[in-house]
């Protein structure tokens, strides 16, 4: 076999040539590849070939003087029209499947074939050495050009995410009433550019929000366990004494001054509507008086809190909003109330935390539990001393250090709340402690606002059935917002959530109902 190799500059042309010297004696055949692809270096080797770049070979191929004969060289089983396939099945090389990384070793394989092989390898700079392409970018304009095709991708995301809430109720006359009160239940949810995804939208609203400046006036009660909870009046309210009450539920180890709850208390005050907090027990500086903390399925001092605020505003319509907790029964003298972001399915919940990059969701309640027991809003040393004298609590004093080095939301319940408040288990307390138990008897008008793409309390979680068999009951779920993220709306990006604006909708609406004076 003889190599010979035309380095022929027009048009940038390389012809490898290969003579086949087992054709007939007289009869000598040559097989050509042209190169017609500028820019690439090629050399020759006698019977192997090192590599080819992929966007070559189709041009390579494509490109032989005697396709018909092409089959035969590369030792194929195959017609000329499936060379383009990139799939021969070749007798001499062994290889069933060519692909464009694999297909230089077979053509240099089959050059040990009877027939000749065509070899095409790169080649030193010091043998062939074709121009290179005359193309180039100013590194500021890649960049630019990137910069564009982000912000074009996050316009397109947050355009196709947006869409009216969907309004579940059962349509009585008084709920159709109510809801028709409410615009921006039929207007569009807009999420913002490069805030769709849910984690990065619960991340942004709990770090960068704004938190308005609210002067608080506060009121500790005392239980009847002994247990002692703070009360948090908006100290700058001016409101004659017979105004709406709205009280404040904050989430699990919230307190009056987390961001969404001082807008809550801000946006109160701009409706008409006092604001009080309720921050449970050892949260928000309160003090720690018994052994028993809380558990986001304990409503034993929020009924003695309702109480006492109907005691002190007799003549005011009592409203509540919880982040999680709530309240049912036709004996409260709550006349209505939003639920916001609300774990119905504790056990649903748990496992959407336990799961892949949703557990990015656990420092937001974790977190917070442990800064509180740990610095100053529950003082770990003084509940210590009242869990040594007092049972059960005196028998699992090991497992409340434990708090101290807990990862997950389920190692704080089994150091902590399943002992509080005497349950067997963590899954005990999952299963007898979430809220959808407690849907069916509902007997006030309830809002009940969820983000379908919350990583805390999912989707999977919601009790669509309960809610919509109740008629006391709506539920608006818009198609991200994260866990009480809702970076949307006139507030956005670092002023309220959206979420505060359907709820003071739907209070203003259950005010005009209920003929309050100075709401029409």
């Amino acid at each position: 076999m003889r190599i010979l190799v035309n380095e022929g500059r027009q048009d940038s042309v390389v012809t490898v040539g290969v003579w086949n010297h087992a054709s007939p004696r007289g009869s000598q055949e040559l097989y050509a590849v042209r190169m017609f692809s500028p820019g690439y270096s090629c050399s020759t080797s006698l019977a192997r070939a090192s590599s080819v770049s992929c966007h070559a070979l189709p041009e390579m191929l494509g490109a032989t003087t005697s396709p018909h004969h092409l089959p035969q060289v590369l030792g194929a089983a195959a017609s000329p029209h499936r060379l383009r396939g990139y799939s021969y099945s070749t007798r001499h090389a062994q290889v069933s499947s060519v692909s464009c990384h694999a297909l230089p070793h077979v053509l240099g394989a089959v050059a040990q074939s009877p027939l000749a092989a065509v070899l095409v390898a790169p080649i030193a700079a010091s043998s062939l050495a074709l121009p290179a392409l005359p193309i180039s970018f100013h590194p500021g304009v890649v960049l630019l050009a990137g910069v564009a095709l982000i912000l074009v991708l996050a316009y397109v995301d947050a355009h196709k995410k947006t869409a009216p809430p969907r309004v579940l109720l059962t349509p009585t006359s008084f709920m159709q009433r109510v809801v028709s009160r409410c615009p921006v239940l039929f207007s569009p949810y807009r999420p913002l550019p490069f805030l769709t995804n849910r984690h990065v939208e619960t991340l942004f609203a709990t770090f960068f929000r704004s938190c308005p400046s609210i002067l608080y006036n506060r009121e500790c009660l005392l239980m009847r366990d002994g247990g002692s909870i703070a009360l948090d009046w908006e100290g700058q309210c001016t409101l004659p004494r017979g105004a709406p009450v709205l009280i404040l539920l904050p989430g699990l180890s919230g307190g009056s001054n987390d961001s969404y709850v001082c807008h809550g208390v801000d946006q109160a005050r701009r409706q008409g509507i006092r604001a009080a907090v309720f921050n449970s027990r050892g949260t928000a500086n309160s003090p720690v008086t018994t052994p028993q903390l809380y558990s986001g399925c304990y409503t034993g001092d929020l009924r003695a809190v309702v109480e006492h605020v109907r005691t002190k505003y007799p003549k005011s319509t009592l409203l509540a909003a919880g982040w999680y907790l709530g309240e049912e029964g036709s004996d409260t003298p709550i006349k209505g109330a939003v639920s916001i972001g609300n774990p119905f399915d504790l056990a649903a919940s748990r496992t959407a935390l336990s799961q892949g990059a949703v557990s990015i969701g656990n420092p937001f309640d974790l977190a917070a539990s442990r800064t509180a027991l740990s610095q100053g809003n529950v003082s770990i040393g003084n509940h210590f001393d009242l869990a040594a004298s007092t049972t059960p609590l005196s028998q699992h004093r090991q497992l409340l250090e434990a708090v101290r080095t807990v990862g997950t939301i389920d190692g704080y319940d089994e150091a902590v709340t399943i002992h509080s408040f005497g349950w067997e288990s963590v899954e005990e307390y999952y299963k007898n402690g979430s809220s959808q138990r407690s849907v069916a008897r509902i007997q006030i008008p309830l809002m009940c606002i969820h983000a379908l793409d919350d990583p805390i309390s999912c989707k999977e979680a919601i009790p669509y059935e309960e809610l919509t068999a109740n008629a006391n009951c709506v539920l608006v779920t818009t198609g991200s917002g994260g866990h009480l993220g809702w970076v949307a709306g006139k507030g956005a990006p670092l002023g309220h959530p959206w979420s505060d604006i359907p709820m003071f909708e739907w209070f203003r609406s259950l005010l005009v109902e209920f003929g309050e004076p100075g709401y029409s």
